[in-house]
């Protein structure tokens, strides 16, 4: 469920809790690395996603690097960036984390989108569902831009 010109993180390889999937694009810079011993390479390819203007792209890779090799600051540091520019794109996309999002028709939703729905009461605000929200920030963001595309929220201002 999402708007057919967004890319997600779960189809850019990034799984609910913020981890790498597996499922990258595979159309993206080939790095055998990943898997291998060449980390700069990695490092590089995130850094071409981010400057691409990929932020879901470049977190399922830094994610990758970081579960493979715990230690590489770099690969981390690189992560919270794009971590933070999906966060704002998600938040540009519904407006204002301010916006109060309120629940205007019910459909069939997986796990995740359940348990957003359930923290949109019309009292609160993007930013404190996004905080009370037990999955990462990002994917309940991510899940609150895919719930207002298909119309199953609005976001209004607040009182």
């Amino acid at each position: 469920m999402r708007d057919s010109a967004a890319m997600t993180e779960v189809e850019a390889g990034v799984g609910q809790d913020g981890s790498a999937t597996g499922t990258a694009d595979a159309s993206g810079p080939k790095q055998s690395g990943i898997f291998g011993q060449r980390a700069p390479d990695e490092v590089d390819a995130v850094c071409a996603q981010l400057e691409a203007g990929e932020p879901a792209r470049a977190l399922a890779l830094a994610t990758e690097i970081v579960r493979l090799q715990p230690h590489n600051m770099l690969a981390i540091r690189l992560a919270a960036q794009a971590r933070k520019l999906l966060e704002e794109r998600y938040v540009a996309s519904l407006g204002s984390a301010s916006n109060v999002p309120h629940l205007v028709q019910r459909l069939e939703l997986d796990e995740v989108a359940r348990h957003v729905v359930a923290l949109v009461d019309g009292a609160r605000s993007v930013a404190a569902i996004a905080d009370a929200s037990a999955y990462p920030r990002v994917v309940t963001l991510r899940v609150l831009c895919d719930l207002q595309g298909f119309g199953v929220v609005e976001l209004r201002p607040p009182r």
